[in-house]
């Protein structure tokens, strides 16, 4: 009979550390996120950084116009718009939980805790 007790041990165990090791891989899938995300922030912004500088907007710079609106102005408004649209689009999508959000699945379909009677 300790055979039993001892193989239920391990097995517990095993259960234990398999779901240990999976909210571990959670973890460190959301830093991973976290960091894709933070690149991909900084690579918009020198993005900006460029299409609002001399050489680049300097192409815009025409007597032309857009709609009855000048080319200058109109692009200008357009790259911003365009930049305010990705930058949207990558914090919405960008992969980072919200701060109260659980954690796992088990979390997520736990009931409350029992505070017990209230007086």
């Amino acid at each position: 009979m300790a055979g039993t007790g001892r193989g239920r041990l391990l097995h517990a165990q095993t259960r234990a550390g398999g779901r240990a090791g999976r909210a571990d891989g959670d973890r460190a899938d959301r830093a991973m996120h976290e960091r894709l995300l933070h690149q991909r922030l900084v690579a918009l912004f020198v993005l900006a950084l460029l299409a609002f500088n001399y050489p680049l907007i300097a192409l815009w710079d025409h007597e032309v116009t857009v709609l009855g609106l000048p080319l200058f102005p109109a692009a200008l408004f357009g790259v911003w718009a365009l930049l305010i649209v990705a930058l949207a689009w990558l914090l919405e999508s960008g992969g980072i939980d919200a701060p109260n959000a659980p954690e796992s699945a088990d979390e997520a379909s736990a009931p409350p805790p029992d505070e017990g009677p209230r007086a």
